[in-house]
This record gives structure tokens, C-alpha cells and sequence, in this order.
């Protein structure tokens, strides 16, 4: 998959290759890779916001962007980016009108109720749920909160309608310690009784021993491993790759995954070397070295030539140090 280029840019490369993943119902899937591997951009497409060949790209047996509107209630896709557009200012705005959490919460919990998709007291008692798992005081004011309190108000609101699938990108950066394990002890509890599927993407790997099924790691827009978080090890050529396969039995999904993104970069370092050719020195700078002045200058350390930032212009040095 390919981003549209900017009128009269150069065609890009692919953003995705190849990528060919089945995601099983109930797993916790943590998607990993270095910045600009692709991870953005699977997470949107599965969620419906780019458009793909039809049938290419298929989340509960359905297109994930031509039936959109059959999805729009049973998949939700959180990311970090929570604004709108408005009219006269543009868009991006974060939403921090003079309005109450709870006043937020009621209007969406009203709407779901008047779908008739769900039990009103399944609602109410979800809505309780995560009110006690984000740690959210219904007064706190949208133009009164921190950046982690709007994240959690966020997150509430998305995961007020019981989705099926969850696509989940950077979205607990805001969050403090406490509030970020306890929304992982929340999605765990949903994959576990609902049967509710969520793939996850983040940097921040401290305290997830344990807690996803599944890891899929991309590298360069394409699958670079899908499996067990175990089983992470270096790709054909990555030698040096410390702690291999020891994602989970070390204790320390970090130590794996870093591991393994370490062995990428030096990989990529060792295929740059000799592409990069060194600029030898012109004739006109050849020149120029002939013709300039040496007398009373031997360098920064050694005499001082007129411009000399230790030196002066009769050539003795100028001490820096006194």
C-alpha cells in the first residue's frame, strides 16, 4: 500500500508490502517496530481510514473500508490524535470547551442506550467500570485538565460501546503509571470475557510481560515476525541479536524487543557503508589552501594567525585559560 503523493511530488514507496496477518478472536496482539516501520499506517487500514483494494484488508469477515458503515459499531480504532474541525479555526482542535466529563459521558451513554443495541444496566454498569478503572472525576472541566486526564476521558468515551475489536495506537503515552495498568488490566478482562480482540501499539513496553498473546513486529512496511512473544528472534543476517527469543522467559519484553530493533539498526548501518562516497577536495579549494597566509599562524594550538580565535593579528598566542 502506497501513500497518494502531493501533487507534482515524486511517487513514494510502499508504506506496507506484502503483509498477510490473521488475528485470532480473544488475542491481545502488541504491535511493535521502529518509527516509520508501518505501524500508523496497518492500524489505519485496519480501521477503515485509507482506501484499499476491496477485499485486501478484511476485520471480522468484513472490508475493512467499503463496509465501514457495518463496522463503524463493532470495531473501534483509538489513536492519539483526539480533536475536531472547527469552522473558523481550522482543524486539530482539542476538545477543552468549558464542559464536564460527565456531561460528555451522559450524552454518549444516552445515544448508545437509544440505539437498543445494548442493555441499558450493561451500559450503566460499563460506564461505572471504567469510571473506577481510568480513575475520571465526572466534574473535571475540558479546559481544566491535564493532557493524561483528556487522554482518559478519551479513552472512556471510546470504550464505552462494547467493540469487538480494538486498534489501539500510542494512546497510553499521557498516562500515568497507575492509570496505564489498569486500562491493560481492563483490556485483558475484556479479551477474556467477551472474546473482544485488540491490537496494540506502543513504545513503551515496561510492565506488558505477560500481558499480550500474540507480538507482531514489522520492519520496513513489511511482517517482520508474528507469533508468540517468546519466539522473537533476529531475522535472517541480524547476528549480534542479544537476549533472542528471551522476550518472555527473561521477564523482560523490553530486553527482547530492543534487542531486536538494535539488530536492525546495525544491520542497516552495516548495509550503508561504502554507498555513501566521500567529496574530495576541489581544485578550486586546493587552490585557496595554496594561497593562503602562513606565516605567524600553526594552527589552533600552536601561534596565532589574524582571525585566529586564539590568536592576534602580531601571531603570538592568546591564552584562553589567563
Amino acid at each position: 500500500w502506497v501513500y497518494p503523493p502531493a501533487a507534482g511530488a515524486p511517487a513514494r514507496g510502499p508504506a506496507l508490502e506484502g503483509v498477510t496477518v490473521a488475528v485470532s478472536r480473544g488475542a491481545r496482539v502488541l504491535l511493535t517496530g521502529g518509527n516509520g516501520a508501518g505501524k500508523t499506517t496497518l492500524l489505519r487500514l485496519m480501521g477503515g481510514k485509507h482506501l484499499v483494494t476491496q477485499g485486501s484488508v478484511r476485520v471480522l469477515g468484513h472490508d475493512a473500508f467499503g463496509d465501514v458503515t457495518v463496522l463503524n459499531t463493532r470495531v473501534a480504532l483509538l489513536t492519539g490524535d483526539w480533536s475536531r474541525t472547527v469552522a473558523t479555526v481550522g482543524s486539530g482542535v482539542p476538545y477543552q470547551a468549558d464542559f464536564s466529563a460527565a456531561f460528555m459521558a451522559d450524552n454518549l451513554l444516552r445515544s448508545l442506550k437509544e440505539e437498543g443495541a445494548y442493555a441499558p444496566e450493561a451500559l450503566d454498569a460499563r460506564l461505572a467500570r471504567l469510571q473506577r478503572a481510568l480513575d475520571i472525576d465526572g466534574t473535571w472541566r475540558m479546559n481544566a485538565v491535564s493532557d493524561g486526564q483528556r487522554r482518559r476521558i478519551q479513552i472512556l468515551l471510546k470504550l464505552l460501546r462494547p467493540a469487538d475489536v480494538l486498534f489501539m495506537d500510542e494512546v497510553t503515552t499521557d498516562l500515568d503509571v497507575l492509570a496505564r495498568q489498569s486500562l491493560l488490566a481492563f483490556l485483558k478482562e475484556e479479551c477474556d470475557t467477551r472474546g473482544a480482540t485488540v491490537v496494540y501499539a506502543t513504545h513503551i513496553l515496561d510492565g506488558l510481560d505477560g500481558w499480550p498473546t500474540e507480538l507482531l513486529h514489522v520492519r520496513g512496511g513489511k511482517v517482520a515476525y508474528y507469533g508468540p512473544p517468546e519466539g522473537l528472534t533476529p531475522a535472517e543476517g541480524l547476528a549480534g541479536f542479544e537476549g533472542a527469543g528471551q522476550g518472555a522467559r527473561s521477564g523482560s519484553l523490553y530486553r527482547g524487543v530492543r534487542a531486536r530493533l538494535q539488530a536492525e539498526e546495525d544491520e542497516d548501518a552495516a548495509a550503508a557503508v561504502g554507498t555513501v562516497r566521500a567529496t574530495p577536495a576541489s581544485e578550486e579549494a586546493a587552490q585557496l589552501a595554496k594561497a593562503a597566509p602562513t606565516a605567524g599562524y600553526t594552527g589552533m594550538f600552536g601561534g596565532g594567525g589574524r582571525f585566529d580565535r586564539f590568536g592576534s593579528s602580531s601571531g603570538r598566542q592568546a591564552n584562553l585559560y589567563g
